[in-house]
């Protein structure tokens, strides 16, 4: 295959170099702040933002990796930089192509079990060390595939003009066959499926959660008024009650049933007996719900 792009003129040449220096530069740029905001924030460090980080790393890869060297391309209109680096950027490119969709659909697996499953269940499969681990070994098992080809001679690399990057290219038709129907099937079928379901499942959950707390408003609405009645009386035998623990002994036979008596234990006698109906009365107060 040639090497150059052939004759462009300079308003496509300054349009395809401003437009890949914008993605380049918005792509560090989000993607960095996002790694930034996890390291300095450890509440952010969950496992559903694992597979956050994990996009952000992929695509900060990248901007690092891939685009730099079709920036060149774009502006010099030919490659320069020799087979080793063509080598380079031709397999991070696959090995981002198909490491982000992988990574997209178990996010979303992610979140349709830690929505609509139990605690238990979420965390027998994604406690903080197997969630890492399955990470790692999908990220392992796609750069795998990206490698095994090209080391058996079923694949090479090369320069292709119309993409102003390195890529593959296929020793046969048979082998571009197979090849096409693993990734798609592995790589791109199986995560979109995965991500699909996944989240109707969460927004059905999220739909009956919605539908349940509007009931609950609306009955605690309705009872509103009934609930404050019961809240009057509740406080008068409350203050019935606090003035006759706190009414002192007058007769020395009486001084045996009131141990320990002073103006301070009243007090402290009475805050807790206030709390504690007060605690008691609060889960059935439609009100309060």
């Amino acid at each position: 295959m040639a090497d150059t792009l052939g004759n462009r003129g300079f308003f496509l040449t300054s349009v395809e170099v401003f437009f890949l220096v914008t993605l380049n530069v918005l792509s560090l740029t989000g993607n960095i702040l996002v790694c930034i905001a996890v390291y300095k924030n450890t509440r952010l460090r969950t496992t559903t933002i694992l597979y956050i980080i994990a996009l952000a790393v992929s695509d900060l890869m990248s901007a690092v990796f891939v685009m730099p060297f079709t920036l060149g391309v774009l502006i010099t209109g030919e490659w320069v930089y020799g087979q080793v680096i063509c080598n380079f950027q031709a397999y991070m490119a696959m090995f981002m192509v198909y490491v982000s969709p992988v990574t997209m659909g178990l996010t979303a697996f992610n979140r349709y079990m830690r929505i609509c499953k139990s605690e238990q269940q979420y965390k027998r499969i994604f406690s903080p060390w197997k969630s890492r681990a399955l990470l790692a070994c999908v990220w392992i098992l796609v750069a795998c595939y990206s490698a095994v080809p090209k080391l058996a001679g079923l694949q090479d690399y090369a320069f292709i003009p119309g993409y102003a990057l390195c890529g593959v290219v296929h020793v046969s038709e048979s082998g571009r066959i197979i090849h096409y129907t693993i990734v798609l099937s592995l790589f791109f079928l199986t995560p979109l499926t995965t991500t699909i379901f996944s989240y109707i499942k969460v927004a059905k959950m999220i739909r009956q959660h919605n539908a349940a707390m509007s009931s609950t408003i609306h009955r605690g609405a309705t009872g509103s008024s009934i609930t404050v009645q019961e809240l009057k009386l509740k406080a008068a035998l409350n203050q019935q009650m606090s003035s006759q623990r706190c009414h002192p002994p007058t007769h020395g036979a009486n001084r045996h049933r009131w141990p320990g008596w002073s103006p301070s234990t009243c007090v402290k006698r009475t805050k807790l007996c206030d709390c504690s109906n007060f605690v008691w009365h609060f889960p059935n107060s439609p009100t309060v719900w």
